[in-house]
């Protein structure tokens, strides 16, 4: 673990109670903060109270809908829970500087965490 991925704040939203307890593990272990919300609305919230995040972790498919607004209005994002996805979302997500994880999620998501930080 390294010091500063102990101090690096991420935001995990996701109402799926097995994505919050995988992602919350790999990434606590990883050494990461991680506030956790249950809808793409409390994301919001978080971020409009001033809490700053160096990353955000989207499941795409939670209950209040995605919302791209969320990734061009934000820190880099990554967005998991896809199967697919449009070329025209995986351009405006690549451009903020996030991903798109497809498929299992716990195999990329440390890697691509550690990815996009790095670029930032």
């Amino acid at each position: 673990m390294t010091t500063t991925a102990a101090r690096t704040k991420l935001l995990l939203a996701s109402d799926d109670i097995a994505v919050v307890n995988r992602l919350d593990w790999v990434l606590s272990e990883a050494g990461y903060d991680v506030d956790i919300v249950t809808s793409v609305h409390a994301a919001r919230v978080c971020m409009s109270e001033g809490a700053s995040y160096a990353l955000i972790i989207v499941d795409f498919r939670v209950a209040d809908g995605f919302d791209v607004d969320l990734v061009l209005d934000s820190a880099p994002v990554i967005i998991v829970g896809v199967t697919a996805v449009s070329n025209e979302l995986r351009t405006i997500i690549e451009h903020r500087g996030g991903t798109i994880i497809v498929g299992p999620i716990e195999l990329a998501l440390r890697s691509k965490v550690d990815s996009v930080l790095t670029l930032h």
